[in-house]
């Protein structure tokens, strides 16, 4: 939902609380699969992605995380899109190919939302490595 960037270990505690005080707020619920797109567009790729519907409650848990880590000081980031991310693009070797078969491709299935995650990434030469740091269970 949103990235922090380099963050102090004094950060890292009050982080918590919010993604925990902010997660009690909202109740668990569904999204669905949609359709591909390319961020920032399909003429310069650097992100594939897929569309989730149920993109207002993402929102609602985006802005106020927004709002509430605005106040320790991290940077607003830009309008909130409701999506996952599938690949960074490196190179534009077969693109026009993805492109055309992410276009013929429908996926259909929702899956739940129950919680809200930090992960740390360590970036290193053969690709990125995630960490859960922690995790705040939304209501039932």
């Amino acid at each position: 939902m949103k990235f922090l960037g380099d963050i102090e270990p004094p950060q890292l505690d009050e982080i918590k609380t919010i993604i925990s005080e902010t997660a009690k707020k909202f109740k668990y619920f569904e999204v669905a699969l949609d359709k591909f797109g390319f961020f920032p567009n399909q003429k310069k790729p650097r992100v594939f992605f897929i569309n989730v519907t149920a993109g207002d409650k993402l929102k609602s848990i985006a802005d106020m995380l927004e709002e509430k880590l605005q106040g320790l000081g991290l940077e607003k980031e830009g309008k909130f899109k409701s999506h996952i991310t599938l690949a960074r693009i490196k190179q534009s070797k077969n693109i026009t190919s993805l492109i055309k078969t992410a276009e013929n491709i429908s996926l259909k299935g929702n899956f739940p939302i129950k919680e809200i995650t930090l992960y740390k990434s360590t970036l290193t030469k053969t690709g990125p490595i995630y960490e859960k740091v922690a995790s705040s269970s939304l209501t039932v």
